[in-house]
């Protein structure tokens, strides 16, 4: 009950918060345009159909089902009725076709013109209002205290094959300056790097007492943003330990949940990763993981699997994007694509890496650090096949019960290697293997109830075959393989038999809190940062992708309400900033599009054309239509991890005055 009170709360305090920044903004023009002696038919929170109205003195008062901004409608005035929607315009007393604030239609009476300046300031007043209920929460922050969220320039873990580990940065090393910019936490890294250019930037690092610099790489690793090849530092308390007839390499061992790691033969470990490959190196070695059980440091015993099982856990197909099959739809040809690396050696799922070029691979983030050492050179893998293969079919004659002949059960992934195979059966692809007496049929990855959980996608038919020969489990093979663009084209498996519980996020709180200028400027250098790495896409990574629309606010003040009011209305200052800022861009069917098309006017002594205003509001209010959507899909993606974050633990420590 508890819980669903609390999620009542937030969702109400979050369209309160939402709410307040558009009618403080739709309260701007609102008042300018009386205080100017406009005619005002309509002053709306939201768009789309009406769920509340009333009017008074003449003006149509409403809120809207949509809660993605707000409109004042002012029949003197041309501007986005594009947006503001004609579809419900015959919905509620007072609406007119063409909805927003300009009307199609002629008016009964002829209403005088609006001057230039009168537009000017009507279309002003709106961010203006913005820029003040920002400063006006800022003030209040300052006074009642801001929580600040702690998260310090720690790095948790360098690949021990990286560059960054032979230019000699090491975990636990703090970085206390990008580009000789300070920085006092792990955010900051990350907006300075963002904003920096070129293929390093310059790290100055503190470690043991010593101030070091290091200039190190920082790119679009992945198809990310511009970052470092760096993680912060972790704390380690374990959630859970796997059940032992699951298996995994920590199953079984002194570790309980609860504990809090701390070191691995006497060497700090500073993120999961780092604490993987301690735990793990030189296996069959034993060692000792140091652990702070309660308020106790315990010394727990562990000894070091003699075979880590780093396994391929899946060998994904290149795919086509989906503008190129939209293409393909209408007759474009599309080329084809290029075998990964993984796909030209023959290897498969379930294949068990041991080593690298002679080196034993124990952990995940040890083998791909390999990988990316490689510099996409030739390497050689020693590994091990666990699936089985199926030398020779047959569709014809009795069928053998091989459930029992060769230890085949339903389930089990199987391939075909015959030079000769059956209709409807292709060689080198994997199949579900489903035993029914004396029958055994084949599946490509299926959803068939029959056979589990364990497939996907049914796309063909069972076909009923004769299997001849062995198994090739447990066979040993070298592998020679060329890695493409730091990559073999390969998902990878670990059964840790751990999991570490979520670090919670840490806040403490500054009391009193930073001035409105402090606050204001934070926001101003953050909108530049943003805008900067947008006008340098290819070299920033970000795009319209990373932007958030109305699901993306709505989430971010939710996770902020739920933690604490104070943030939600931090938040609320940027996004009265960003709001303002985004209103004045000189974009037609927004407020800086009116304030430049009045300041032609003004230089014309005559309005810009009625139809060419009309055209220009319309396409692009058909294009800002589209980037909505388009963030909003983004938004909608990033749900998951929203829904995270509002989960976690947050833990907020008070300070000293003035700290």
């Amino acid at each position: 009950m508890a819980e669903i009170l609390n999620i009542l709360y937030v969702i109400g305090v979050v369209f309160l918060l939402f709410g307040a920044a558009i009618f403080v903004h739709e309260f701007g023009h609102f008042w300018v345009a009386l205080k100017r002696g406009l005619v005002v038919e309509e002053f709306a929170i939201g768009f789309g159909p009406i769920i509340w109205s009333k009017e008074h003195e003449g003006i149509l008062y409403s809120i809207r089902a949509i809660p993605a901004g707000g409109f004042v409608k002012l029949p003197q005035m041309l501007t986005s009725e594009a947006i503001e929607g004609t579809a419900d315009s015959d919905e509620g007393k007072g609406e007119k076709e063409g909805e927003g604030d300009g009307n199609k239609e002629e008016p009964p009476e002829e209403l005088p013109p609006v001057s230039p300046l009168s537009k000017i300031l009507v279309a002003f007043a709106g961010p203006l209002m913005n820029v003040v209920f920002a400063v006006v929460i800022a003030v209040l922050l300052w006074q009642i205290g801001l929580p600040r969220q702690v998260s310090e320039p720690v790095i948790g873990y360098v690949a021990a094959h990286s560059e960054e580990h032979q230019i000699g940065v090491r975990p636990g090393d703090r970085i206390v300056a990008v580009n000789d910019k300070p920085v006092e936490a792990w955010q900051d890294v990350i907006y300075t790097v963002l904003d920096s250019r070129g293929s390093t930037v310059q790290l100055k690092i503190e470690r043991g007492g010593k101030t070091l610099t290091f200039d190190v790489p920082a790119g679009t690793w992945d198809d990310g943003i511009r970052r470092l090849r760096l993680n912060n530092h972790d704390e380690m308390v374990i959630g859970k330990l796997g059940e032992p007839n699951r298996g995994g390499l920590f199953v079984g061992s002194k570790l309980k949940p609860d504990d809090r790691i701390l070191t691995v033969g006497g060497q700090q470990v500073y993120s999961q990763y780092h604490f993987l490959d301690l735990a793990l190196a030189k296996p069959g070695i034993p060692k000792t993981i140091t652990v702070k059980r309660g308020e106790k440091e315990m010394a727990v015993p562990f000894a070091t699997p003699k075979f880590p099982r780093v396994s391929v856990g899946a060998i994904p197909e290149p795919e086509h994007g989906t503008w190129d099959l939209l293409l393909s739809k209408i007759g474009w040809d599309l080329e084809p694509l290029q075998s990964t690396p993984a796909m030209d050696a023959d290897m498969w799922p379930g294949d068990i890496i041991h080593s690298a070029n002679g080196e034993s691979v124990s952990s995940v983030s040890q083998f791909i650090g390999i990988i990316r050492a490689s510099d996409d050179k030739e390497i050689t893998l020693e590994t091990e096949r666990t699936q089985k293969v199926l030398k020779r079919v047959d569709p014809s004659g009795s069928f053998v019960e091989l459930g029992e002949e060769h230890g085949l059960i339903t389930g089990e992934i199987v391939r075909i290697t015959a030079a000769e195979s059956p209709e409807g059966l292709e060689v080198g692809v994997e199949y579900f293997a489903r035993v029914d007496g004396d029958k055994v049929q084949l599946h490509k990855t299926s959803s068939d109830a029959n056979l589990g959980n364990n497939s996907v996608a049914f796309t063909t038919a069972g076909t009923e075959v004769r299997l001849f020969a062995d198994s090739a489990a447990n066979k040993k093979r070298s592998v020679n393989i060329t890695p493409r663009d730091g990559r073999l084209g390969i998902g990878l498996a670990q059964p840790i038999g751990l999991v570490f519980k979520p670090e919670p996020l840490r806040y403490v709180e500054q009391r009193p809190g930073p001035t409105p200028m402090v606050q204001i400027a934070d926001v101003l250098n953050k909108v530049a940062i943003t805008f900067k790495a947008l006008g340098r896409s290819k070299e920033s990574g970000v795009g319209a992708k990373d932007l958030s629309g109305p699901i993306g606010i709505f989430g971010m003040l939710s996770i902020q309400v739920n933690t604490d009011l104070r943030l939600a209305l931090s938040f609320l200052v940027l996004l009265n900033i960003n709001l303002a800022i985004l209103n004045l861009l000189p974009v037609p069917v927004l407020d800086g599009g009116h304030i430049l098309l009045s300041l032609v006017e003004w230089v014309r002594k005559k309005p810009v054309s009625v139809r060419v205003q009309e055209y220009a509001t319309t396409v692009f209010a058909v294009l800002l239509l589209g980037f909505f959507l388009f963030v909003t899909l983004a938004d909608v993606k990033r749900v998951p991890l929203l829904h995270d974050i509002f989960n976690r633990d947050t833990q907020i420590e008070q300070s000293a005055p003035g700290k």
